[in-house]
Protein backbone atom coordinates (compact mmCIF):
# COMPACT_ATOMS: atom_id res chain seq x y z
CA UNK A 1 0.00 0.00 0.00
CA UNK A 2 2.74 2.43 0.94
CA UNK A 3 4.60 1.79 -2.32
CA UNK A 4 1.44 2.26 -4.40
CA UNK A 5 0.78 5.57 -2.66
CA UNK A 6 4.34 6.79 -3.23
CA UNK A 7 4.58 5.91 -6.95
CA UNK A 8 3.60 8.62 -9.42
CA UNK A 9 1.32 7.64 -12.28
CA UNK A 10 -0.08 10.07 -14.85
CA UNK A 11 1.30 12.94 -12.81
CA UNK A 12 -0.64 11.87 -9.71
CA UNK A 13 0.73 10.52 -6.46
CA UNK A 14 -1.37 9.39 -3.51
CA UNK A 15 0.67 11.17 -0.86
CA UNK A 16 0.39 14.52 -2.65
CA UNK A 17 -3.06 14.30 -4.26
CA UNK A 18 -5.10 12.90 -1.38
CA UNK A 19 -2.75 13.29 1.57
CA UNK A 20 -5.17 12.63 4.43
CA UNK A 21 -6.56 9.48 2.82
CA UNK A 22 -3.03 8.30 2.05
CA UNK A 23 -2.04 8.79 5.69
CA UNK A 24 -5.21 6.93 6.75
CA UNK A 25 -4.21 4.00 4.52
CA UNK A 26 -0.65 4.08 5.86
CA UNK A 27 -1.83 3.98 9.46
CA UNK A 28 -4.18 1.13 8.53
CA UNK A 29 -1.22 -0.72 7.02
CA UNK A 30 0.76 -0.31 10.24
CA UNK A 31 -2.16 -1.31 12.47
CA UNK A 32 -2.91 -4.42 10.45
CA UNK A 33 0.63 -5.64 11.22
CA UNK A 34 -0.18 -5.79 14.96
CA UNK A 35 -0.35 -9.60 15.13
CA UNK A 36 3.26 -9.75 13.93
CA UNK A 37 4.70 -7.35 16.48
CA UNK A 38 2.40 -7.55 19.51
CA UNK A 39 3.04 -10.55 21.71
CA UNK A 40 0.41 -11.58 24.20
CA UNK A 41 -3.25 -12.39 23.76
CA UNK A 42 -3.70 -13.69 20.18
CA UNK A 43 -7.36 -12.65 20.04
CA UNK A 44 -6.57 -9.08 21.05
CA UNK A 45 -3.77 -8.75 18.48
CA UNK A 46 -6.03 -10.30 15.82
CA UNK A 47 -8.76 -7.78 16.63
CA UNK A 48 -6.29 -4.93 16.29
CA UNK A 49 -5.06 -6.28 12.97
CA UNK A 50 -8.64 -6.75 11.77
CA UNK A 51 -9.36 -3.08 12.50
CA UNK A 52 -6.45 -2.18 10.22
CA UNK A 53 -7.81 -4.45 7.48
CA UNK A 54 -11.28 -2.90 7.77
CA UNK A 55 -9.65 0.53 7.43
CA UNK A 56 -7.92 -0.73 4.28
CA UNK A 57 -11.17 -2.02 2.83
CA UNK A 58 -12.93 1.28 3.56
CA UNK A 59 -10.11 3.21 1.90
CA UNK A 60 -10.24 0.88 -1.08
CA UNK A 61 -14.00 1.37 -1.57
CA UNK A 62 -13.86 5.17 -1.30
CA UNK A 63 -10.58 6.02 -3.07
CA UNK A 64 -9.28 3.08 -5.11
CA UNK A 65 -12.44 1.56 -6.58
CA UNK A 66 -13.36 4.60 -8.72
CA UNK A 67 -9.91 4.57 -10.37
CA UNK A 68 -9.17 0.88 -10.28
CA UNK A 69 -8.09 0.79 -13.94
CA UNK A 70 -4.62 2.16 -13.14
CA UNK A 71 -1.45 0.33 -12.19
CA UNK A 72 -1.42 1.90 -8.73
CA UNK A 73 -5.08 0.90 -8.37
CA UNK A 74 -4.05 -2.69 -9.04
CA UNK A 75 -1.23 -2.48 -6.49
CA UNK A 76 -3.56 -1.07 -3.85
CA UNK A 77 -6.16 -3.75 -4.61
CA UNK A 78 -3.48 -6.40 -4.23
CA UNK A 79 -2.37 -4.84 -0.92
CA UNK A 80 -5.92 -4.90 0.47
CA UNK A 81 -6.43 -8.50 -0.67
CA UNK A 82 -3.11 -9.57 0.89
CA UNK A 83 -4.03 -7.85 4.16
CA UNK A 84 -7.42 -9.61 4.21
CA UNK A 85 -5.85 -13.02 3.55
CA UNK A 86 -3.22 -12.36 6.20
CA UNK A 87 -5.93 -11.45 8.69
CA UNK A 88 -7.86 -14.59 7.85
CA UNK A 89 -4.80 -16.80 8.43
CA UNK A 90 -3.65 -15.13 11.65
CA UNK A 91 -3.87 -17.19 14.85
CA UNK A 92 -6.53 -15.98 17.26
CA UNK A 93 -9.08 -15.36 14.52
CA UNK A 94 -12.55 -14.77 15.95
CA UNK A 95 -14.62 -15.32 12.82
Amino acid sequence: MVIALAVAENGRRGYTDWTLWALFATVGALVQLAPLVVKGDPQRSWTTGAIGVVAHIGYWVVIVLPGIDTNTGFLQTFAVAAAAVGCWLTPGRRI
